[in-house]
């Protein structure tokens, strides 16, 4: 989309649980936290890798033409900058994301894999 470089967090699914359980047993009633591995992956690097996951190009479109794809919501979602940080997780509960790689080489080589060969099948 056009506009600002936007980013978003992540977090693996493994880190994820590792960090409910942590804050189950050791949390403070009523206390909040974010989960989050990294912080800085811009859509444009995920929309690259995604490409590069199914094999194909990826590009930048004009927001009119990826709201007519993906509708309104969809669109206004991927288009803010979406950034959290687990540093109050981490000092307050010793919780430390333990993922063997980030998404972005989750996506292009780890998990994602069978997913990403499965909609190439699809042509």
């Amino acid at each position: 989309m056009d506009g600002p470089r936007k980013r978003t967090s992540d977090v693996d699914v493994d880190d994820v649980a590792r960090f409910y359980l942590l804050a189950a047993q050791t949390a403070p009633a009523g206390a909040l936290y974010s989960c989050t591995g990294e912080t800085d992956i811009s859509t444009e690097e995920l929309a690259q890798a995604v490409g590069e996951a199914v094999g194909v190009p990826a590009r930048a479109l004009p927001r009119t033409e990826v709201q007519a794809l993906w509708g309104g919501f969809l669109t206004d979602f991927v288009d803010y900058d979406n950034r959290s940080s687990s540093g109050k997780a981490r000092r307050e509960l010793g919780w430390r994301p333990q993922a063997a790689y980030g998404l972005l080489d989750d996506i292009v080589k780890g998990s994602y894999r069978d997913l990403a060969a499965r909609l190439r099948m699809r042509d």
